[in-house]
């Protein structure tokens, strides 16, 4: 059996398995609407650049994988994090180098915070397909939503917003014939921001 059908296996049943932890709307909407997303389409951002996909599908499972258990305010989480994604990668037969890469390169640095950012072509194709994925889907209304429930001012989410959208944009998305492609996706995130 392919290691991502067996890991896409083992990534639903984790969730599943989770769902009494699951923080409300957020958990769901990672599972539902966001982590596939953003592997189908680091899989057709690997087949542009003629790249194996199998990491960067990987990391796109599994790079939010500590939501199911744990706030992402919770000093812990990225090491609960990465305890999580190294024992599925290893049930679903990666080896120890292999998931070395996709923990360590790929999802610690897919954030691209404090200008690091992945080395790997796998984890460049993966942090670009998070952001095209916040860009081009609802991800942004869905968190601006969320952020009103916890009745978050208008400022605090100025503050939060921006710097993320133009993070997406100028950095998270690796590639800049890609970038220029999604430039639309961005200019509407940005007028979204600019409307508050």
């Amino acid at each position: 059996m392919n290691r991502i059908i067996i890991l896409t296996e083992l990534v639903q049943d984790f969730y599943e398995s989770h769902r009494a932890s699951w923080i409300p709307y957020w958990t769901e909407y990672l599972y539902k609407n966001h982590i596939f997303l953003v592997a189908e389409l680091a899989e057709k951002l690997s087949e542009e650049f003629h790249i194996n996909p199998e990491f960067s599908i990987a990391a796109s499972l599994l790079h939010d994988i500590a939501d199911a258990v744990v706030d992402r305010t919770d000093p812990d989480h990225m090491k609960i994090s990465e305890m999580i994604t190294l024992e599925l990668l290893e049930i679903a037969w990666f080896s120890e180098e292999e998931r070395e890469v996709i923990v360590y390169d790929i999802i610690a640095k897919h954030s691209c915070r404090n200008g690091i950012k992945p080395e790997s072509i796998e984890g460049q194709i993966m942090t670009s397909a998070d952001a095209i994925a916040h860009l081009s889907s609802d991800f942004y209304g869905f968190v601006l939503v969320q952020k009103m429930r916890k009745w978050d001012s208008i400022e605090s989410i100025k503050t939060w917003w921006l710097p993320k959208v133009e993070r997406d944009f100028f950095i998270k998305i690796c590639f800049e014939n890609i970038r220029e492609r999604y430039r639309s996706y961005f200019e509407k995130s940005k007028n979204l921001f600019l409307e508050l």
